[in-house]
């Protein structure tokens, strides 16, 4: 089941593990990050995300096929998430579209599977 991002109350240095829709066969988890930006005004929450491709099916590090920490900083997590799942759904389709393996700055494990 997915969970509407903006119910999950992150706190200050804190983390979660989001499943999201399943695409092109492969599982998504997106993995937010909150941390604390100091500015003139004070203190703003900052999220950080990483993306993983993984085997369909419940995630298992062993059944990782991509993952990426995305280098840019987020103000809203919604936007955070939403995001990362964007940057996940590309790889998968420029990894099919190129029929095995790409590189993106992440790191790829092995093929992608054909549907």
């Amino acid at each position: 089941m997915r969970i509407p991002v903006s119910t999950l109350g992150l706190g200050a240095a804190d983390m979660r593990d989001l499943d999201r829709e399943p695409y092109r066969g492969l599982g998504v988890r997106v993995r937010v990050r909150e941390g604390e930006s100091h500015s003139l005004p004070g203190s703003v929450a900052r999220y950080s995300v990483t993306w993983y491709l993984h085997k369909e099916g419940r995630f298992v590090s062993a059944n990782v096929i991509a993952t990426c920490t995305e280098p840019v900083g987020f103000g809203c997590l919604d936007q955070a998430v939403s995001y990362a799942e964007q940057r996940a759904h590309t790889f998968a389709d420029c990894t099919f579209a190129a029929g095995s393996r790409v590189y993106s700055g992440g790191t790829v494990h092995t093929a992608l599977p054909r549907n």
